[in-house]
């Protein structure tokens, strides 16, 4: 009986660490640990450091974008586009305009024009107004006539 307790108890132990493993990273943290990696050409790296985040901490917003915005750089699209998707639902954080932008580039990338158009509308309505987005919205409209129309 004393042995099956310690056994649990070390179980119990086990457990809480890998609970805790990335408890105290703040979005902020998780945002330049993985944006560092990935400017420095460790994109394997800063894949595996946002999946073993998001074992610990699922629900994690910061963690599915970086996640997300990395798979992009590897041409993974629709895996991206999901991640971003996961991000998106699970936001609390002043960032949402940048995730609806990654997302509709990942539906750029996959030729989901409208998707990708629609993203990029709730970017800029959420405040993200850096020039990319609307170079992009506007170069969808260009090519489906609509310019100038919205």
């Amino acid at each position: 009986m004393k042995t099956a307790l310690t056994l649990l108890t070390f179980l119990s132990l086990i457990a809480y660490e890998g609970h805790a493993k990335y408890e105290d990273w703040s979005n902020r943290k998780i945002r330049f640990q993985i944006f560092d990696l990935r400017a420095t050409a460790k994109l394997e790296e800063a894949l595996a450091l946002s999946e073993d985040i998001l074992k610990y901490r699922p629900e994690n917003a910061e963690a599915h974008f970086q996640r997300g915005v990395t798979l992009d750089f590897f041409g993974r699209y629709q895996d991206a586009m999901e991640a971003l998707t996961l991000a998106i639902k699970y936001n609390r954080q002043p960032y949402l305009g940048e995730v609806y932008y990654h997302r509709g580039v990942s539906k750029e990338d996959l030729g989901n024009l409208e998707g990708a158009l629609k993203d990029y509308k709730k970017a800029i309505e959420l405040g993200y107004n850096e020039r990319d987005v609307h170079f992009r919205a506007n170069a969808i409209l260009l090519k489906f006539g609509r310019l100038g129309e919205e």
